[in-house]
């Protein structure tokens, strides 16, 4: 685990917005691979 506290909090965060940006791409254009 990450000694650092906090640091996971941010990753899931980071994670979050990077999944909810594909998830309207996708919406998007689903056949686009990119």
């Amino acid at each position: 685990m990450d000694t650092i506290p906090g640091n996971d909090f941010d990753r899931l965060l980071f994670f979050e917005a990077a999944r909810k940006t594909a998830e309207v791409n996708y919406a998007k254009d689903p056949l686009d691979a990119d």
